[in-house]
């Protein structure tokens, strides 16, 4: 049976864009958009229906606000919880980065989460899938 390595590459690009990378189960690899371009698709099927015939299915993919406001709901603070939770998508990026500056002290354990929560959203995709997969960070 194959089995998908998730290794620090794989969860790098876990942070591409959305359709940057798609998942082969030919061979349990992860394929970039631009190697996918000389695949040719028909008009009358959708790109992603189309690649799912063919094995291929869009890669698990973060988005950074995702990412800051998880980290931001672990935290015990009241005052910045508060901001963020009015905060659109697009503006949680960047008052997180702000934050980051401003309170190094409340973000000393933001690597390693971050590694986690890639982990994590990578293992469930997986279990999403029914990919076997094994960890080797």
């Amino acid at each position: 049976m194959a089995t998908f390595v998730i290794d620090n590459e794989a969860l790098k690009k876990g942070w591409g864009a959305e359709g940057q990378y798609w998942f082969s189960f030919i061979d349990y690899s992860i394929v970039e958009d631009f190697d996918l371009m000389h695949i040719e698709v028909p008009e009358n099927i959708e790109k992603e229906e189309f690649f799912r015939l063919k094995d291929i299915i869009p890669y698990a993919n973060v988005k950074r606000y995702e990412l800051a406001k998880a980290y931001i709901d672990t935290l015990d603070n009241k005052k910045i919880k508060l901001k963020f939770d009015s905060l659109e998508n697009e503006e949680i990026v960047e008052y997180f980065w702000k934050y980051f500056h401003i309170y190094p002290d409340l973000f000393d354990g933001f690597g390693d989460f971050q590694t986690e929560y890639l982990l994590n959203v990578v293992k469930n995709w997986c279990g999403k899938h029914n990919i076997n997969y094994t960890v080797k960070l």
